[in-house]
């Protein structure tokens, strides 16, 4: 115990010495606000309540530890694509000129639809990115996120990478969009093609049934009706085929413009073409018209496959077929007057051939049209091009119809 206090007392004494001896600030400098007091003990008295002054007065000096900033490095910019447009000289192949620009030959083919099939024409301008990637030209009403989907990318990589506002895109604005490849966009667009003949093919079916079923009701429920046009009341068959002619024309111009009338006017001509068929078939037999409705199936659908799937152009084919359809359409007038049947057989064989013909060119068409869309054809286009193929199924089955009935 009492050694414990005499360790108490010595360190207290020690540290009363040590604040004795140590100099805490200058008292000269604070003269105007301390001073000595007056019990001559060495301590110091306020002479002032102003601690403001003196806070003033006596700065002190804070020691400020500046960090050493980490050297900020420029953010890496990505390599730009620049466009190429490339001169195709003799000897050229797409990989010849792929390992020129440090490309990928994929690269080529995808922003050059002619060099798919890796046979170039001498003169032939191609143009492709200097980096891998896709020249993507924007349709009206398409969204970035559409884009981003059919192509496995991603919004805000279109966005970065073209510096553009998603707010203020218009149709036609050509947007790259980088490292997509031709195995992506080759099965992407084959899904979404094949989702647009499925569409086109829908309403021919639709179209060619509601003419089965108006003639099947023509011909077994209101046959007075059609015994009354053949043995006298022919104009009411004439102002029929007069109401479709106009419908074609009218059902053609509103799927062009994309308009919402364009669907019913193709099934109200569907319908009223239910009804000229009807009293065209009630002068055959049964047999006969099934005859020709099956072999107009499996025709329309084997000329089909052929325009889809082929890679030569049938532009030209296409082109003679119309020169020959104008041809036949004249030749059916002027027989009217003739009466010829050996002319009638003649026309129907030619028929035959030309709707053959443009039933490929038609198919081969929606892919054009697919493709001239960057992938986005309206609902117009799949009205107009459902058209042209319904009228194509028509006038081969009545060819057929007047070959196989020609002897019965």
């Amino acid at each position: 115990m009492g050694y414990t206090l005499i360790l108490a007392i010595v360190v207290f004494s020690f540290r009363l010495y040590m604040i004795s001896t140590k100099e805490v600030f200058n008292n000269e400098l604070f003269s105007d606000y301390f001073q000595v007091d007056e019990a001559g003990n060495g301590g110091l008295e306020l002479t002032t309540s102003n601690f403001t002054t003196f806070e003033k007065d006596y700065n002190f000096v804070k020691e400020e530890v500046v960090e050493k900033e980490e050297e900020k490095k420029p953010p890496v910019q990505p390599k730009r694509a620049e466009k190429i447009t490339y001169k195709v000289q003799k000897k050229d192949t797409v990989q010849s000129i792929a390992k020129k620009y440090g490309v990928k030959p994929e690269t080529i083919m995808i922003n050059n639809e002619t060099a798919m099939d890796n046979k170039l024409k001498v003169g032939e301008v191609l143009t492709f990115p200097s980096i891998d990637g896709l020249y993507y030209k924007l349709q009206k009403n398409e969204t970035l996120a559409k884009i981003a989907k059919k192509y496995g990318i991603k919004v805000v990589d279109i966005v970065d990478y073209n510096n553009i506002n998603p707010k203020k895109l218009k149709a036609g604005t050509t947007l790259f969009l980088k490292g997509v490849t031709m195995n992506h966009s080759i099965i992407q667009d084959q899904s979404d093609i094949n989702s647009f003949y499925a569409k086109i093919y829908s309403i021919v079916g639709v179209g060619i049934g509601i003419s089965a079923i108006v003639s099947l009701l023509m011909l077994n429920f209101f046959q007075d009706i059609i015994i009354s046009v053949l043995t006298g009341s022919t104009w009411i068959f004439y102002a029929a085929i007069a109401v479709e002619f106009i419908l074609v024309l009218v059902a053609s111009g509103t799927a062009r413009s994309n308009s919402p009338a364009a669907l019913p006017m193709f099934l109200a001509y569907s319908a009223i073409n239910g009804f000229t068929l009807s009293i065209i078939m009630a002068l055959y037999l049964q047999s006969t018209v099934l005859l020709a409705f099956l072999t107009t199936t499996v025709m329309f659908f084997a000329m089909g496959f052929i325009g889809k799937v082929t890679k030569k152009d049938l532009s030209g084919i296409g082109k003679a077929c119309m020169a020959g359809l104008i041809g036949i359409i004249a030749a059916s007038f002027l027989n009217i007057f003739l009466r010829s049947s050996g002319l009638d057989f003649i026309i129907s064989i030619v028929g035959v051939l030309i709707f053959s013909g443009l039933i490929a060119w038609d198919n081969q068409k929606i892919r054009y049209v697919y493709e001239q869309t960057n992938g986005n054809p309206g609902n117009g286009w799949a009205i107009s091009l459902a058209l042209h193929l319904y009228l194509d199924f028509i006038n081969l089955f009545l060819s057929l119809l007047r070959i196989f009935g020609r002897n019965k």
